[in-house]
């Protein structure tokens, strides 16, 4: 049976083994950001790879949750793909998001 640590300085952060899980609302809160961050991908994405590539890293980070690290890794990823694209304010949302997973 796994075993469950809640950080006392946070209750966001949950530790299953040496995994770092973000809490309930935290998750939520992010899926609710990947959601948005997909549908303007959708909206301003021209049918390349790069468009292509970088939703499927939001995919990726959105299938992670709630475990932070995995999450994390696939939106710098994405991060760094937008900066390639002329896409500003999205590399700007992701980044905002990995701010507050971070958090």
């Amino acid at each position: 049976m796994a075993e469950f640590h809640i950080d006392k300085q946070s209750a966001q952060n949950i530790y299953q083994g040496e995994t770092l899980h973000i809490g309930p609302e935290a998750t939520s809160t992010a899926l609710a950001h990947l959601g948005a961050l997909l549908a303007r991908i959708d909206e301003q994405g021209a049918p390349a790879d790069e468009w292509a590539e970088l939703r499927a890293e939001v995919v990726q980070a959105r299938d992670s949750l709630p475990e932070r690290e995995a999450a994390v890794g696939a939106l710098a990823r994405a991060r760094d793909i937008a900066t390639r694209l002329p896409a500003g304010s999205v590399a700007a949302t992701i980044a905002m998001i990995i701010s507050s997973l971070a958090g």
